[in-house]
């Protein structure tokens, strides 16, 4: 299982982002976030200008990160772009014959990567 902090402007918007537009994660205890997408990952999520912020990350200003997600159902296929252009985010999505790769910034700019391991798996 892998455990994520994450530097967020608005956890209100990071939930909405992660569990209704993305669809990838379900809502946990609290600030937490948990993966709906076949791999062990939870991200707890940690407002700028807050005291428990400035605990992890020991500042007060946000911290970005990179996160990559690799989507671990072979025969699902991710139906993300429609959502993201209808909720106007801007975001990169490549084919290849190492699978489908889409690179997006969340609400707070966290750089993500969703890693489907097919080809067209992402659309």
């Amino acid at each position: 299982m892998v455990f994520v902090s994450l530097s967020v402007q608005s956890i209100k918007q990071s939930k909405d982002f992660f569990v209704g537009t993305l669809g990838l994660f379900k809502l946990g205890d609290s600030n937490r976030l948990i993966c709906d997408s076949g791999v062990n990952l939870i991200i707890d999520l940690y407002q700028i200008n807050t005291d428990e912020h400035r605990v992890v990350f020991e500042q007060a200003d946000h911290v970005i990160s990179d996160l990559s997600i690799s989507h671990d159902h072979d025969s699902a296929r991710l139906l993300l772009s429609d959502k993201l252009a209808a909720n106007l985010f801007d975001f990169d999505l490549q084919n290849c014959i190492a699978g489908s790769f889409l690179r997006l910034k969340d609400p707070s700019g966290n750089k993500i990567t969703i890693h489907h391991q097919k080809s067209n798996g992402i659309k």
